[in-house]
Order: structure tokens, then C-alpha cells, then sequence
């Protein structure tokens, strides 16, 4: 019973998805986040390497005289491990992934210091516009998912 027969039977799996273009923002802000904290750090340590980065370990062989057989001998004593952290059924589809990107560009631009306020009003307007985009983009997805299941 159910399944558009106005039961609401399938209303669960619409409420569920109706939050993952929720969750792709949720991402996209801390993705923002954490590329503004390193830059700062970047620009609080200039001209010192930025710590846990590669310039700084480049900086310590150097200091500490490591020759190259040494440094090849401690790459080659490196253990590295491919950790996946996004489950398959995660996968963006090109247009999800488009309009992140477009949201992500817009934020940055938003977030210069230099704009002018009718600027700062259009960035704003056209991240609102993509927002919506995404969100009926996915929704659209969903009532696919959804109708499929019924058949």
C-alpha cells in the first residue's frame, strides 16, 4: 500500500533525501572553513612554512643534513595506506557537482573584502539562485529514486 496512492507510505525516503542537498552544503561551508584557517596560517607564519606541510618537512630534512640515500632510505621505510572515506552510493552526479562548484565560487567572491555593496548583493543573489538550483535538482532526483522504487 502506498506509493503515491496518497498514503504517504513513501514520505520517509522523501524526507531523508530532501537533506542531502542540506548535508553537500554542510560539506561545502566546512571545505570553505578549513581552506580560510589554512590560509590565515599561511599568512601568520609567511615566510616560515606553514607546520605539517610538506614545505616544513622539506625544510627539516635540509636542517638535519639528511643526504639522499638517507632521505631514499626513509621514503622507502614509509608505510601508506589509501583510506576511502566516502561510501559509493555518495557519488555526485555532474550536475550536483556543477552546482557545488558554481556555490563554492560564489562564496569565495562574497567573501572578498574589496567588493563593492552592489556586488556583495549579487554574489549574494546569484548564491541564492544556485542554492535553490540545487536543492529542486535534488529533489528532482529523489521523486526519480522514489518512482523507480514503485515500480
Amino acid at each position: 500500500m502506498g506509493h503515491g496512492d496518497g498514503s504517504g507510505s513513501d514520505r520517509p525516503a522523501r524526507r531523508g533525501f530532501g537533506l542531502h542537498p542540506v548535508l553537500h552544503l554542510i560539506n561545502l561551508a566546512e571545505e570553505d572553513y578549513r581552506v580560510q584557517a589554512l590560509r590565515q596560517r599561511e599568512r601568520e607564519h609567511y615566510p616560515a612554512p606553514t607546520g605539517e606541510s610538506i614545505a616544513e618537512a622539506v625544510g627539516l630534512i635540509k636542517q638535519r643534513g639528511l643526504s639522499s640515500d638517507q632521505l631514499a632510505s626513509l621514503l622507502e621505510s614509509l608505510h601508506i595506506e589509501l583510506v576511502f572515506t566516502a561510501h559509493p552510493t555518495e557519488a555526485k552526479r555532474r550536475t550536483i557537482l556543477s552546482k557545488l562548484q558554481r556555490i563554492s565560487v560564489t562564496l569565495r567572491v562574497h567573501q572578498s573584502a574589496d567588493l563593492l555593496p552592489r556586488e556583495r548583493e549579487q554574489s549574494l543573489a546569484s548564491m541564492r539562485a544556485e542554492i535553490t538550483a540545487l536543492w529542486l535538482t535534488a529533489r528532482r532526483a529523489v521523486k526519480r529514486q522514489v518512482d523507480r522504487g514503485r515500480r
